[in-house]
């Protein structure tokens, strides 16, 4: 008797641990894949496709590169992490983002400037594509087929 209960509890064990692996798994393949932007990987990444015409050091790249995830935060594709609230608000407002390079770059050059920091259009739009392939490469930006 004593042998049959250890049985079927051995059983209820299994039981329960298989339904919570397939209930976790199954919330884990419906959910989004997170992407983490690393700032020294993305300047490596950046820094290695930049022309030799473009003469940046790296601090002035990593502020671009720091512009444009402001950027892209305010537009609410990119967040310092759950709590935050700027994100969370443009991405509840705009719904559905689009990204328009154009709008990107200007504000970005503008914010450079109001830093005081010596680049021209040509070092923004080449540093912006340079980090926009970049985040494609980690998942973080393009379309549902990673294009």
């Amino acid at each position: 008797m004593a042998l049959l209960l250890l049985v079927l509890c051995g059983f209820l064990i299994l039981g329960i641990a298989i339904y919570a692996v397939s209930r976790s798994s199954a919330r884990l393949a419906r959910t989004e894949g997170v992407s983490v932007f690393d700032l020294k990987r993305a300047m490596a990444w950046v820094a290695g496709r930049l022309p030799e015409s473009v003469d940046l050091d790296e601090e002035t790249i990593a502020r671009l590169l720091l512009l444009q995830v402001d950027y892209l935060r305010a537009c609410g594709v990119a967040t310092f992490g759950n709590v935050d609230q700027v994100a969370v608000e443009a991405a509840e407002e705009l719904g559905a983002v689009t990204l328009d390079e154009e709008d990107m770059v200007t504000t970005v050059l503008g914010l450079a400037w109001e830093e005081k920091l010596d680049v021209d259009e040509v070092d923004v739009v080449v540093v912006l594509d340079a980090n926009n392939g970049y985040l494609r490469s980690i998942g973080a930006i393009g379309d549902a087929s990673g294009s």
